[in-house]
Formats: structure tokens, sequence, C-alpha cells
């Protein structure tokens, strides 16, 4: 089939999405859509607090929405940071990013035993009494530490561990788990994240 070309101007100020630390000097920043590098690759378009000196900004060339920011200071374990980008920065079409787009980041910990655990079980949702009729697991971190969930793996106890996604769970977050064919039916109804699993 043909596609048909969209001439309608780009009105959508681009999104920061997400901060991954690479390593305790470094971010992998995930955008909603590419950036005018001008505006984007300066190490000043963006600031950390509590404040750390960022160096270097690069594009990851397999990822055009994805920006390396490489820190003069090392990320500390056990601090959240908030991440925001500068109002000059824009996509190729002059929209800017919003002001109070802010993300965290930090270094994740190794959890302990308990620190993350299942707070809801949607097990039968038929009647779905207001909610998809899917199934799902709500996870919480009860603990003072940020951890990356992709360290840890979720069964049913009828089949071998999933291993869950990377994603940083900050202290006292609530994060819904479902499988992939249903977590973006569930996405307009959770608060906080929902991440797909092969669960």
């Amino acid at each position: 089939t043909n596609a048909s070309l969209d001439l309608s101007p780009d009105v959508t100020a681009p999104r920061l999405a997400s901060a991954y630390p690479e390593s305790p000097a470094a971010l992998q920043v995930l955008f909603s859509e590419s950036l005018d590098k001008n505006t984007a690759l300066q190490p000043n378009a963006f600031q950390l607090s509590p404040s750390r000196s960022i160096s270097a900004v690069e594009v990851l060339t397999d990822h055009p929405f994805v920006l390396r920011l490489s820190l003069a200071e090392v990320l500390q374990p056990g601090v959240v940071y908030t991440l925001s980008a500068s109002p000059s920065v824009s996509d190729c079409s002059g929209n800017t990013v919003a002001a109070d787009n802010k993300v965290l980041t930090g270094l994740a910990e190794a959890p302990e035993s308990q620190d993350v655990v299942i707070n809801e079980i949607m097990a039968d949702p038929d009647p779905g009494i207001g909610l998809p009729e899917v199934e799902w697991v709500e996870l919480h971190n009860r603990s003072a530490r940020i951890i990356d969930l992709g360290s840890l793996s979720l069964s049913d106890g009828s089949s071998a561990p999933a291993t869950l996604p990377g994603y940083l769970m900050f202290p006292g977050n609530y994060v819904v788990i479902a499988a992939a064919s249903v977590a973006a039916t569930l996405r307009p109804f959770s608060p906080g994240a929902v991440l797909a699993t092969s669960i």
C-alpha cells in the first residue's frame, strides 16, 4: 500500500521521557522525538539537581531520540537526581521542551529482601469494575533505595522466572507489570508506569 505524505506542521513539543545511567559518569537520555542538534548538543542545555556538571552531549547514532550526557562529576549512590532541559532545546520544527518537563534518575542499588513487594494482583479481571479486563501485577518499592527492576525476575510458580525490563524504581514508587500484548491497554488507567513483560 502507498503511504500518504503528511504535510501538516509539527506543533508538538519534544518530551524528555527518561534518563538512565550507563555508568556513574554517563546518562542515556530518551526524548519523544529527534532534537535540533544546534540546541541540544551543548553541555549547558541540561541541568542536574543536586548539581552535577555535564561535560559533553552526543546523539547515539543507532537511536536518534537518545542522547548521551557525559558528566564531569560522577553520580553518587543513593541520591535521586532531577534532570531538566533548557527551554532553548527544541525539535527541528522549533518546538521547545516545556519548562516543567523533568525526569528523575540515579544510580541503582542492589535490593535487599522485601525491598520490592507485590502490592496488588489482578488475576481475575472479569468483571473489570472500571478497568480493562486484563491481568496485571503492581509492585511497590518500599525501601529508601533506587532499584533497577532489570535486576529482578517474576514468576507465577508454574513457569520459568521472567527477567523484568530495565526500569529505575525510586523509593516509594509503584509500577504495574503486564503482558506485552495488554500493557498499552492499561497505561491510560495507571497513574504510574506500566511495563511490558513476557509473562
